[in-house]
């Protein structure tokens, strides 16, 4: 698998599928997450828990996280100018090597407006080292791209830091939601994280959506502006992405009501 991993991150033989992030104001898919998949020779799907800790082991991180990067602002230039694309930094790329370089590259050599990029970062991302991390995400941000803090909620510190990093967003953690209709604690809890977020002037994106029941009570009770889930849609490839992007965008209705969100994800299921 080491060998059968590092010849396709030699020829560039990965994959990026692309999951919609939902803006609750505009029923709309706003921002698509790059999530990187290896089919193994061509036919089996790896999970990314197992080939991305080999990755890391074999030293090949750097590589798979530029390719992704460069590609997900490829395929993002193809779409509807309103969206965006959103693509995951791990705490391996933050220490090694300028991370601020290698988005600047993809920019340039993709033509994508710098709006239109986002990039996510985890605690694990920025705790070893504060002051480099707010360092790197000030110039990321002088680009004109945006930052989003994900799994927000899972970590020990993030409180702490909050205040110091240029953020726009604050990804909360599916786990926070997971029963979220049946717990009042849960319902507690995620009301004193929207509150702090918004008190705060960051944007909220609610993961982890996966019923009906959960996506009325989060848009009728909860100041949140995006959300994400597989009531949405799964992640899609390049092509389906773009189709499930187009089919509001492009769509001679321009008038959208909350029943779109069903109607575009059963055209992709």
């Amino acid at each position: 698998m080491e060998q059968d991993l590092a010849k396709a991150v030699r020829e560039q033989n990965l994959e990026l599928h692309f999951q919609p992030i939902v803006s609750v104001a505009s029923h709309k898919p706003a921002v698509f997450e790059a999530l990187t998949r290896w089919r193994r020779n061509g036919v089996e799907n790896v999970s990314p828990a197992l080939f991305i800790p080999i990755a890391e082991d074999l030293g090949l991180i750097r590589e798979i996280g530029e390719w992704t990067l460069k590609e997900a602002c490829r395929q993002c230039k193809s779409w509807h100018p309103e969206t965006s694309v959103a693509v995951n930094v791990s705490a391996v790329q933050f220490q090694v090597g300028s991370i601020t370089e290698v988005v600047q590259h993809a920019l340039e050599e993709t033509g994508l407006e710098p709006h239109r990029l986002e990039i996510e970062i985890t605690e694990t991302a920025v705790l070893n080292d504060m002051d480099h991390a707010i360092l790197v995400l000030e110039k990321i941000s002088e680009l004109g791209v945006r930052i989003s803090l994900d799994d927000f909620g899972t970590g020990y510190s993030s409180l702490s830091y909050l205040h110091k990093l240029p953020l726009d967003k604050l990804k909360i953690d599916k786990s926070f939601i997971d029963d979220l209709v049946n717990s009042e604690r849960s319902r507690t809890l995620l009301k004193g994280i929207t509150a702090m977020g918004k008190a705060l002037d960051l944007k909220l994106v609610v993961e982890g959506i996966e019923d009906q029941s959960q996506f009325d009570l989060l848009k009728d009770h909860y100041n949140v502006d995006f959300m994400q889930g597989y009531f949405f849609s799964k992640a899609l490839p390049a092509s389906a992405a773009k189709e499930f992007s187009d089919s509001f965008y492009l769509s001679s209705n321009e008038n959208s009501s909350g029943d779109d969100y069903l109607i575009a994800n059963d055209r992709v299921a």
